[in-house]
Parts: C-alpha cells; sequence; structure tokens
C-alpha cells in the first residue's frame, strides 16, 4: 500500500456585496474542472428588514444558501445548512466541469453589506 495522496483546497473571497447590488451579482468565478465543497456567508452590515439573500449558482438562485436560513443581520456568518431542501451543501459539495459562477441575490433591501467565501478543490488534483 502506497503513502496516501494529499489534495490541497484553497478559499476565494468575494468583493464586498452590497444592497446596492440588487439582483444577481457574481460573487465568485468558478473555473472548469473544480470542486466547491463549501461556501460561507459574511454579513458585515445588517440588512434591512424585508431584504433577501440567496446564494446559488448557473443552475440553482439558491442552490448553496437559502434566503430562509439567513439572518441578515451584523457579524452573522453563514456556512452551509442542511434544511432538507436542495442545498449543494448537503450533500457535501458541487463539482463544477465547466466554468460557471457563484452569485449572490439580493432583494429589497435599502442597506447592508456582504462577502461570500467558497473552499476550491481543482479536479486536476484527483488525477
Amino acid at each position: 500500500m502506497g503513502n496516501p495522496t494529499r489534495f490541497t483546497s484553497y478559499w476565494v473571497r468575494s468583493r464586498d456585496i452590497t444592497y446596492a447590488d440588487t439582483g444577481s451579482s457574481a460573487g465568485i468565478d468558478v473555473p472548469a474542472n473544480t470542486f466547491v465543497k463549501q461556501v460561507i456567508l459574511d454579513v458585515t452590515s445588517a440588512f434591512s428588514t424585508g431584504g433577501s439573500v440567496n446564494v446559488g449558482d448557473g443552475d440553482d438562485a439558491d442552490g448553496w444558501i437559502k434566503a430562509a436560513d439567513i439572518l441578515i443581520s451584523d457579524g452573522t456568518v453563514m456556512l452551509r445548512v442542511d434544511t432538507g431542501g436542495a442545498n449543494y451543501a448537503a450533500w457535501g459539495g458541487k463539482g463544477y466541469t465547466t466554468a460557471d459562477t457563484i452569485d449572490v441575490h439580493i432583494t429589497d433591501s435599502t442597506s447592508g453589506s456582504l462577502f461570500i467565501a467558497a473552499e476550491f478543490l481543482p479536479l486536476a488534483d484527483l488525477d
């Protein structure tokens, strides 16, 4: 039996995303042939009451983090949450064979800011 192979993952952080980015904002570019293990969201300034935030990709607008799972107050850090839905994180991550983006969708807010971060593992490392 040979030595175990170690894989090196790395984290990528988005720019600061604010209430002014209402709609869909590409938070993080995902290169082709990348496995995304997890996505976190950090609220750096509270969002206004009634605002909502989802984090997803080109396949599912809330595939990573659903608005119902996010407390949009200062200092809230959301790691993947399994609420019985189809969150990618509930499956332990998602592989991307083609390039995509992890998107942040903000609606109905007049204040607030956040950033997201994702843990990447290049699939080429698994060959």
